[in-house]
């Protein structure tokens, strides 16, 4: 039996968009007989610090600066008294100004500084003491789990395979850093991680924009796997909360974090706000009423429910009519939830930014599709053909069996398949190495 170690931020029970890719890979490698043992962050105090999740061993290191903010947020919630909500809201300018100076100002990643380094080498150093892992794994965002299992094995003696998992790059991402300088930084610890582990696993996009890079020199170790999360969808009721929809309307829904740069709604709401008064479409986002107002939006047609649980959003999936996703301005950088789109089998709707957009490979197969190019649309208009669209589709629905037959070589099974025996390969590769 191998014994893997896998270290990645976010993984439960709050898990990013990262994880929910993740997870069908994992539970292949323990269904293909891998013992596994995950560390990630905790971030509120009421998260257990040991938990088994389906076979899985959960171990979680204190993030302070998220367990803090939390708390205080949980605080202002709590009590109604206005003097005692303004102290709080005091002290929590105070403490996130004393956490911005101790863990995130001279962090590489400044979301994740709270997450310390020393605290979880040291934990994946108690179990490894333990257990003698054969296998480790790091899997970014963040680009700190890499930096932890480097801390590890430099700690450690015997025998261990050290593979990465990249779904972002780190020197290269224009959210991690703007700054020429600090670029060149992080691309030597980027550098230097690919250098020293045995395998990077990531995704085609990131593989096919690293071949024109420098880091085109760690090739023979580049694997790519398309994402694995085109799966049934499944959620838990009781993680549920309800949101009415709108009645005797076709309700669209878009489920994501909207930015300014990489995934601007300005076309997505300009559009819809020259739809017809029946089509409806529901944000469930980062963005605020205030951010939302400075495009010409039609309120009518538009609302807003602030970010929620996955089991929320795939609820809502499920419930509406069609779904609307934003592609991204960078080559390398697919939504990872256009698998989970297409597994509702629902008609999706997508604002392509790019001419080269990445999402297309996969989308471009799924026959529910309704594609706006935004770099055209200054000079076509699409709010006839959108229309049409949304009431020809409103109430059709794809089974994941007609999904999986137009997008066979991205089923999750076979990803997760074909990702745990290439795993299992290379380790028995590396141990016939090690025995002659």
């Amino acid at each position: 039996m191998n014994k893997m170690l896998i270290v990645m931020g976010n993984h439960s029970p709050y898990p990013s968009s990262v994880a929910n890719c993740v997870k069908p890979l994992i539970n292949k490698l323990r269904d293909k007989g891998f013992e596994i043992d995950i560390i990630t962050n905790r971030k509120k105090l009421q998260d257990l610090q040991k938990e088994c999740i389906g076979g899985l061993n959960i171990y979680r290191v204190d993030d302070t600066r998220a367990i803090s903010n939390n708390a205080l947020r949980y605080l202002i919630q709590l009590e109604k008294n206005k003097k005692f909500n303004l102290l709080i809201k005091v002290m929590a300018v105070i403490l996130k100004s004393l956490y911005f100076l101790k863990f995130v100002f001279f962090e590489k990643e400044q979301q994740y500084g709270g997450w310390k380094i020393d605290s979880t080498v040291k934990k994946c150093l108690e179990l490894h003491n333990e257990k003698n892992y054969d296998v480790v794994l790091s899997i970014s965002q963040p680009f700190k789990s890499h930096f932890i299992v480097e801390e590890f094995l430099k700690q450690i003696d015997g025998p261990i395979r050290w593979f990465v998992f990249e779904f972002d790059p780190f020197s290269y991402n224009a959210e991690v850093t703007k700054s020429e300088s600090k670029r060149k930084s992080l691309f030597k610890d980027e550098y230097r991680i690919f250098n020293s582990c045995d395998g990077i696993f990531l995704t085609p996009e990131l593989h096919k924009f690293y071949n024109k890079t420098p880091f085109k020199k760690f090739v023979d170790k580049m694997i790519p796997v398309p994402f694995a999360n085109l799966e049934p969808i499944s959620f838990e009721k009781s993680n549920v909360k309800k949101f009415p929809l709108m009645k005797d309307k076709i309700n669209c829904f878009f489920a994501g974090r909207l930015y300014r740069d990489i995934r601007n709604p300005k076309n997505l709401l300009n559009t819809f706000s020259k739809l017809d008064s029946n089509i409806h479409l529901t944000l469930m986002t980062n963005f605020d009423e205030s951010m939302i107002s400075r495009y010409n939006t039609n309120e009518d047609t538009i609302s807003l429910i602030p970010l929620q649980n996955r089991d929320t959003a795939i609820n809502m999936m499920n419930e509406v009519n069609i779904l609307v996703n934003i592609g991204n301005t960078v080559e390398f950088q697919v939504p990872g939830k256009i698998f989970e789109y297409m597994s509702t089998g629902k008609p999706i709707i997508h604002f392509s930014k790019l001419v080269e957009d990445p999402a297309l490979v996969y989308l471009k197969k799924y026959p529910l599709l309704f594609v706006v190019n935004e770099w055209e649309i200054d000079e076509r208009d699409y709010t006839e053909a959108l229309q049409n669209f949304c009431m020809e589709n409103k109430d059709k629905k794809l089974t994941f069996q007609d999904v999986t037959k137009a997008l066979v070589e991205f089923s999750g099974d076979r990803v997760s398949d074909e990702f745990s025996d290439t795993l299992i390969s290379l380790l028995e590769a590396s141990r016939t190495y090690e025995q002659r």
